[in-house]
């Protein structure tokens, strides 16, 4: 019997994690995000979930369709199905549902779990961040590791490591439930943060 508070999480070298997680993914390159957050999001459309992306540079939404179906060859059947959703990340906080990302995720597992599916994946590039936007976003952060938390979703939020400063590294560590990089060539899990 399956355990159902887990999934593959697909990226290669970390299988599996727990609903109700809140990653932090660091990558340096475009290659590094088709190689970690792709597979992603393939692994959750192979278990039924619905997923859903918000992309920015260096892969935007096209693209990471583009990617996506090299993995997941019914891709288009499934964005009609209402399974996926992948837009850049401009487009959320524009066509915003609630006024309240966090809330409209809750809404998105509410709507995922009706449907049949498995749970909510979800994951957004937060490349676009600036300095300004850090304080405000780190409060994002921690209410979205709240309100995951015991929820059937599991979210990943990737940080270009070339555009983060330590203090900036360091809080978005601190936000969420495990850190995800790459270490030499291969991916792993670098840490877990209690009580987030």
């Amino acid at each position: 019997m399956s355990d159902i508070r887990v999934t593959a999480s697909g990226i290669p070298g970390i299988g599996k994690v727990s609903y109700g997680s809140h990653l932090c993914h660091f990558y340096r390159t475009r290659e590094d995000v088709i190689q970690s957050i792709v597979p992603y999001f393939a692994a959750g459309l192979k278990n039924r979930e619905m997923c859903f992306w918000g992309t920015a540079s260096p892969l935007h939404a096209d693209e990471a369709r583009t990617e996506l179906a090299r993995l997941v060859p019914d891709l288009s059947k499934l964005e009609r199905q209402g399974r996926l959703e992948i837009f850049d990340h401009y487009e959320w906080f524009r066509d915003n549902r609630s006024g309240d990302p966090v809330k409209d995720l809750l809404l998105l597992e509410e709507k995922a779990l009706k449907s049949g599916c498995k749970g909510l994946r979800c994951g957004g590039n937060i490349s676009w961040l600036t300095r300004k936007d850090c304080p405000t976003f780190a409060a994002y952060e921690r209410r979205v590791s709240a309100a995951v938390r015991r929820r059937r979703i599991l979210a990943i939020c990737s940080y270009n490591l070339d555009l983060c400063e330590g203090a900036h590294v360091y809080e978005s560590i601190r936000n969420h439930h495990e850190t995800v990089g790459r270490r030499d060539q291969d991916w792993e899990l670098l840490g877990t943060v209690k009580g987030v």
